[in-house]
């Protein structure tokens, strides 16, 4: 691949030569070698990378203001907003054998009784879905609009899971 001045463009070399040479240094040493000497050439490379560079010049002042400034330095929104669930993350209280602890604090018996606890709700209310699609099922049967306008005890079967 090449530009429409011929040249190659740097990341294409960088790319290509690290998967020949291992280590920074030494690649960075071959690209130089490979860019050569041609002024036009060395302006078109830096014109290709200098706005991720200052890109991140700009980005490291900033974080270095900030904590000259005595500001913390977190990162982006979505840094922060990761943060923080994890911290509601680890103060959430969870109910456990003995009763209630914080998640930061639980151990992993901790939390194979609280997810069999949930394996036990869930089959539960698994089997209550189950139940109201039967009782949606009778509703057909009975050509009924209302669960009021079935008889008791077709309701009662169908959410028990029994034949009517």
């Amino acid at each position: 691949m090449t530009t429409q001045l011929g040249y190659e463009p740097v990341r294409a070399i960088a790319s290509r030569l690290s998967a020949e040479i291992d280590g920074v240094d030494l690649v960075v040493k071959a690209v130089l070698d490979e860019l050569g000497t041609d002024p036009e050439r060395l302006r078109f490379a830096l014109a290709e990378l200098l706005p991720d560079y200052v890109g991140t010049c700009i980005r490291v002042g900033r974080a270095e203001r900030a904590r000259s400034a005595g500001r913390s330095v977190v990162g982006n929104g979505k840094r922060r907003a990761i943060l923080a669930w994890h911290e509601r993350f680890l103060a959430d209280q969870l109910h456990v054998a003995d009763g209630y602890r914080r998640m930061a604090e639980c151990t992993f018996e901790d939390l194979m009784f609280a997810a069999a606890e949930r394996r036990t709700q869930a089959a539960a209310t698994n089997a209550t879905a189950d139940g109201y699609e039967r009782l949606a099922n009778a509703l057909h049967d009975y050509d009924a609009k209302t669960v009021e306008a079935l008889p008791a005890a077709v309701v009662q079967a169908a959410l028990r899971g029994e034949a009517a």
